[in-house]
């Protein structure tokens, strides 16, 4: 696999969006539209929180048309049951920091 070079980063980083909370109508529209016609999902720090993964709609994502990542650096057993319970066991989580997860199982090309 290519290492992950810094000019293909910050082109990732330049399309980063945070929903906040208070955040509703078009952008939060435009984020569920994003992930739902995306081939590959990486995310970095996600808390998982109820409602962001509600508001996000991440349980309707297809896992079957797409990759799915989402770092998961020191969780137990537990809290990933519950991440994965709350997403119908549609998001692989990696027990890794965001760089890690970046350079060694996300493609960016």
């Amino acid at each position: 696999m290519e290492r992950t070079n810094p000019q293909t980063l910050k082109f990732a980083i330049d399309f980063m969006k945070v929903v906040h909370e208070e955040i509703e109508g078009p952008r939060l529209e435009q984020a569920r539209s994003l992930l739902a016609e995306a081939k590959r999902i990486y995310m970095l720090g996600f808390g998982f929180g109820a409602k962001n993964v509600e508001r996000l709609r991440l349980a309707n994502l297809d896992p079957a048309a797409k990759s799915i990542l989402a770092t998961a650096f020191g969780l137990k057993p537990l809290e990933t049951a519950v991440i994965h319970a709350q997403c119908t066991n549609k998001i692989e989580l990696v027990d890794c920091k965001c760089l890690d997860l970046l350079r060694n199982r996300a493609p960016l090309w």
